[in-house]
This record gives structure tokens, sequence and C-alpha cells, in this order.
């Protein structure tokens, strides 16, 4: 009998040990989509320009158009429809900023929009029409921020003006004292960041050499952040974003070479290489989770395939360029807003038998801090989670990813109500990292293709089983809660679930948890073996 003891021990023992290793090691991780997450009706729109611009607010997602033949258009997508609200537009519009006060910023390099004429470099959009921001700028606009309630604009060139940069003051534009062409700004904490190019004459030739350009401007003036740059044979920034976006670390990309190529990240010892991509980075957008989202013409990252279009989640690269072509698209702008990602440029993306143009729409993760009990809401732009948290337990921050695809233990056969086309996987983490503990909250989902009921429940995976329940529905806004949860994983909505609450064993699992029960049957399988084997030796000997 002793075999058997020793059996059920061995047995118990890998179970638990496999079991607790691998629930572990994915309580801090979340799953990274596939093309399921691209919006398939973004595209809608055909779009024959480039697409250099584009800004988030709360209602819509503005597009402006750029080089390319004929007018162009400023436009807007509500999450249905799109519409220009400025057709017409008689140059190319390079830059678009949104205001705390509602109205969209416009820049670029033409004279009018829409019916406003003259509306020349720089117009404002108030919700119902366009007005011109001043009449003296001359040169193209090639960036626009708004940084302590002022609006400053990147210059391209104006003779015999040498400003790159203006500062409009309610009246006028002044001059910056700043003679860098600016690719890009970005309004911080720490100040207003201006990354571009400047051109310095070489002492012997006379020749002019253009170095890469990162600029700070504090309360004190302004500062160069460049001089990492000063002897290379490199030449412009087209893109900076804050990686990760709560602490002062500046994060660059262009077509420089040196010091390592193409991206780069300030730390305390300098400016060092993130992933080494093979070609220009013309794009950045740093998310709420502390991942950055790099755009531009590479092929390659760390000598991996990541075409174009990349997640850097600070340790693992994720791809998200497979649907984009021709050869080579190129990614030309990026903007990151609630979990959204919008991508502009030069491309055509395919999604299934869709075709989209210049523009395209990715579902990422959205997260939040948590310093005490309160509601969160993730997603705010469109379709939002909410989570209302009663005791915070040792939370620190919760991390959302939604999945456009039905959860992969919702099957056709034992959970047909489950397959409603969406999930979300949700992470609680302590300070430290680690799956935290200790938490009361209430979920509150968005339900997407029908309008919910009292027979409709918020499931939770957990355990390999789903557990079905709700507290309340609301059919106005088409969203349903369930309340006292304790745990997080992942949720689904179960449409005409039952109307008390249900538990259903799940036949399918995740797809790590279906190879750790893989591995647990081979395990099993081999120490049975081994147990009988032992058993017909000790039958033997007897």
């Amino acid at each position: 009998m002793w075999y058997r003891i020793v059996f059920a021990v061995l047995v118990a023992g890998t179970l638990c040990g496999w079991l607790s290793a691998t629930l572990s090691a994915q309580a801090n991780d979340l799953i990274f989509p596939g093309d399921e997450n691209w919006d398939p009706n973004i595209g809608s729109l055909v779009l024959t320009h480039t697409v250099h611009s584009l800004a988030f607010d709360q209602g819509y997602l503005y597009l402006g158009e750029g080089f390319g033949d004929g007018n162009k258009h400023i436009r807007r997508w509500d999450g249905a429809n799109w519409q220009s609200i400025a057709a017409n537009v008689d140059g190319s519009v390079l830059a678009l900023v949104t205001a705390a006060d509602g109205k969209l910023y416009a820049g670029g390099y033409f004279t009018q929009t829409g019916s406003c004429n003259p509306c020349k470099r720089v117009a404002v959009w108030d919700g119902t029409g366009w007005s011109p921001v001043g009449y003296t700028i001359t040169g193209e606009v090639t960036a626009l921020a708004i940084h302590d309630n002022k609006l400053y604009a990147g210059v391209f060139y104006e003779y015999p003006n040498p400003s790159r940069i203006k500062r409009w003051d309610g009246t006028g534009w002044i001059n910056e004292p700043i003679t860098d062409t600016i690719s890009e700004f970005v309004s911080h904490p720490n100040g207003l960041f201006a990354a571009g190019k400047k051109i310095v004459i070489d002492e012997d030739s006379g020749d002019q050499i253009t170095f890469p350009s990162l600029r700070v401007k504090r309360n004190d003036g302004w500062h160069d952040l460049g001089s990492g740059f000063a002897n290379s044979n490199s030449n412009s920034l087209f893109s900076l974003a804050f990686y990760p976006s709560t602490v002062f670390t500046p994060t660059v990309g262009g077509d420089f070479i040196e010091p390592p190529r193409y991206l780069l990240t300030w730390s305390e010892n300098g400016w060092t290489s993130i992933g080494k991509p093979d070609d220009d980075v013309l794009a950045l957008a740093a998310d709420s989770c502390g991942g950055l989202y790099v755009g531009g013409e590479f092929r390659k990252i760390e000598n991996e395939n990541y075409p174009f279009l990349a997640y850097y989640d600070g340790t693992d690269w994720h791809s998200l360029g497979d649907s984009f072509s021709p050869l080579p698209p190129s990614i030309e702008v990026l903007r990151f807003y609630h979990g959204y990602l919008a991508v502009g440029g030069v491309f055509t993306q395919t999604l299934g038998s869709q075709k989209h143009r210049n523009i395209a729409l990715w579902t990422g993760r959205d997260c939040h801090s948590i310093a005490a009990s309160g509601v969160y809401t993730f997603y705010a732009w469109r379709q939002p989670v909410v989570i209302e948290i009663a005791t915070p337990g040792n939370l620190a921050q919760i991390r959302v990813q939604r999945f456009n695809r039905n959860h992969s233990a919702a099957d056709e056969i034992t959970h047909p109500n489950l397959r409603t086309g969406v999930y979300w996987q949700i992470e609680g983490l302590d300070s430290s990292g680690n799956a935290a503990s200790g938490m009361v909250y209430t979920l509150t989902l968005p339900t997407v293709g029908f309008t919910p009921d009292a027979k409709d429940k918020i499931c939770h995976y957990t355990n390999l089983a789903w557990d079905c329940a709700a507290s309340r529905y609301d059919a106005t806004r088409k969203t349903i809660s369930r309340g006292g949860l304790t745990s997080f994983s992942d949720f689904t909505v179960g449409n005409d679930v039952g109307p008390t609450a249900v538990r259903v064993t799940a036949i399918h699992s995740q797809p790590a948890r279906s190879s750790l029960m893989l591995i647990i049957g081979i395990i099993t399988g081999a120490l049975w073996i081994g147990s009988r084997r032992l058993h017909r030796r000790g039958s033997q000997a007897d």
C-alpha cells in the first residue's frame, strides 16, 4: 500500500505546484488581442489623402487629410458614422488638437477651411463653425499643442522671421526664441516638450548639417535636451512620448542613426535604445498601462517581425501590423485615448473581406491607479466598463483588456448564451505587481448587440468554471451590473442566461490553462503507469 500513498502524494503535490505556479504567472499578465480588436466600421470612409493628424475628445475622433491631389477635409467620427466638418480645405492639415472647452484647433498649409476664408494656417472649430486664429503665420504649421491653457504652433519656415515656435496670446502670435523645426509637441506636467530638428553650419565646409532637436519649456524658459545627438550623423526626431507616462522619461523616434538608431528613451544614464527597429519610427503613443505604441516604416524590432506597428508592454513586444499593406505602408500618426488607439498614415488594412484606407482604430488595454474606494471608468470614450470599489483591500492598480471575440471557454454546445462576441480580462494588482486581495466591488459592463433584461447576467470565469449572476440592468444605457465581487479574472455578459444565478463548468478553457491540464494529464498518466509497475513487482515479490 505504501506505493499508493506515495503516488497520491506525488499527484497532489504536482497538481498543486503546477496549478499554483501557472495561476500565479497569469495573475498579472494580460493577454494580447488579435486582429479582432481592429474596428471594422472605422474604414467605411474611403480616403485618398495621407492622414497626418488625429485627435480625440469625449464625443469624437477627428481626422485631418494631408498630402494628395484635390481639396482636403477635416472629418469627425461618432463611433458609427463619419461627417465632414470642413470641406474644400485647400491645403494639407498637418496638426489637430482639442481643448478642454471643446474647441478643435487645426494647423497646416491652407488658407481656408470649409466656409471660413481666410482661415490661414491655423483655424478653430467651436462645434458649429470655423474661425481664423490670427493672420500673421505664413509658414507651414507642422504641430500644435495646448499647454497651461495657451496654444502653441510649430512653424516650418517663415522668411525672414527665424522663430519656429509661436504662442497665441488671445489676440496675436508671439515668437518663441526657438529656430528648430518642430515635428511634435507633448504637454507634460514637467513642461512643454518639442521634438524636431535643428540646422547648424559646418565651420569648415559651410554646409548645413541637420541634427535631432529636443527642447522643453518650463517657467524659466526653454532648455535644450538634445545634446546627446550633437556629434551624431543623425537627422530628425519625428515623434515623442512619455514612457511610462507617469514619470519624466521622454522617448523619441525618428530617422537618426547615432546614438542607437530610430527609437530611444531617456534614463539616468542618458539615451538608451528600445527594441532596435530596422527603419524610421514616425509615431509614438504611450497608453495608460505603462506601455508604448510604436509606428513607422520598420519591418523588424529586435530582429523579429513586427511590421510597421507594434506595442511594447515593458517586457515583451507585440505585433499589430500584420493586416497592413501595401509594402511598405507608412504609419504617420498615433493617438491613444481611454483604451483606444487611432492610427493614421498611408496604408491599406485588410480585415477579412473589408479593406480600409489610411485610418484604423484599435481597442487596447486601459488601466487606472487605485488610491481609495470610489468609481473608476475604463474605455470611457465608447462602451465603458465601470468598477465601483467599496473596499479596496491592497489594490494599487486595475488593468482591463477588452476582446472583441467569444471567450475560448464559451463553446457553442454548452454555453451558447455566453457567445456574445465580447469579453473582458480584468486584473487587480498590489503595489508590488502581484495579484491584489481583500477588495469588494461592483462591476458594470456594456451589452453589445442586444438590450439587457432581467434574464441577463455578468458571468465570471474562475476556477475553470463560469459563475453567472447580476444585481441590476439598465435598458436605457444598455448596461448590466453585478455587486459583491471579490476577485478579478475574465468576464462576459450572458444573454438570457436565466432568472437565477447559475454555475456552469467549462468544457473548454483558456489556452494557457488547457496546456496546463494537458501537462497535468501527462504527468498523472506517467505516475499511474509507474505505480502499476511497482504494484506488479510487489505482487511478484510476494
